[in-house]
């Protein structure tokens, strides 16, 4: 319903959360990635600790990515409700 022309209508605003969020994250990822690699004592800077460091870098990434994601989040769930007929009075 609604043709070729309604394929890409809700890529707006999914671009909307998804480049700002995605950037954020892995600049924020690997700042405390490399962070972590050169602060970590050094019976935890083997290879055997990586996915450790990885995953602590992840979760940190994550966790401060989200003051971005949740508010562009709902700007982009109300910008699909409202759909593109809708645009005002």
């Amino acid at each position: 319903a609604g043709g070729l022309r309604h394929v890409w209508s809700g890529l707006s605003a999914v671009l909307i959360v998804s480049v700002p969020g995605s950037a954020l994250f892995f600049a924020v990822y690997e700042f405390v990635r490399h962070s972590l690699e050169r602060h970590a004592p050094p019976s935890l800077q083997s290879d055997r600790f990586a996915i450790a460091r990885d995953a602590a870098a992840a979760s940190l990434a994550d966790a401060g990515v989200c003051f971005v994601r949740v508010p562009c989040e709902v700007l982009k769930q109300r910008m699909q409700a409202i759909g593109p007929e809708r645009h005002g009075p």
